[in-house]
């Protein structure tokens, strides 16, 4: 005889004195999907935790998930510090209302230039792309941040020499 093991899921219910009735389920391919599921979950992280870009994940203003491009340019020690923190913590004022209006906008491309805060309290600037996402269930925003701190100081100074070679 040949015998091999399976796992299963058993369900009893009592019907009445001394009756039951039972139901067994095989639950091999319901394990395959789910250690599937979770090594997808785990490469999607991975690569949103590795991606280039910023990601913030936003509800109620508040920082639900952050990627660590974004805990590096934040300049926090850990992206967990992120996490719990205001949009007016991490951007200046003026910024804030922008990407509220992005944020509560429903059309075209929602985008906008920002001004940002480190962790240090120094400023920086980010290009943002904002999208709505579900995250645990909520309705939420996902901010993407590109820093544009050397394209903006190159600007100024390619608008500072420009000055010059119109005034000789």
């Amino acid at each position: 005889k040949s015998s091999r093991q399976i796992p299963v899921d058993i369900h009893l219910s009592k019907l009445g004195e001394g009756l039951c009735f039972g139901l067994i389920q095989e639950t091999a391919e319901q394990q395959k999907l789910t250690c599937h599921l979770q090594q997808l979950d785990e490469e999607l992280r991975a690569i949103i935790d590795n991606a280039a870009a910023g990601v913030l994940i936003v509800h109620n203003s508040k920082i639900l998930f952050a990627n660590n491009e974004s805990r590096r340019l934040f300049a926090f020690q850990a992206v967990d510090d992120l996490k719990g923190k205001t949009l007016k913590e991490l951007f200046d004022a003026s910024s804030v209302k922008a990407l509220q209006k992005v944020i509560n906008s429903r059309e075209g491309v929602r985008s906008c230039e920002v001004s940002c805060v480190r962790a240090d309290g120094s400023a920086f600037d980010c290009d943002t792309r904002v999208s709505d996402v579900t995250f645990d269930g909520m309705k939420c925003s996902q901010i993407s941040l590109l820093d544009i701190s050397s394209r903006q100081q190159l600007v100024r100074t390619l608008t500072v020499a420009e000055e010059r070679y119109r005034s000789l």
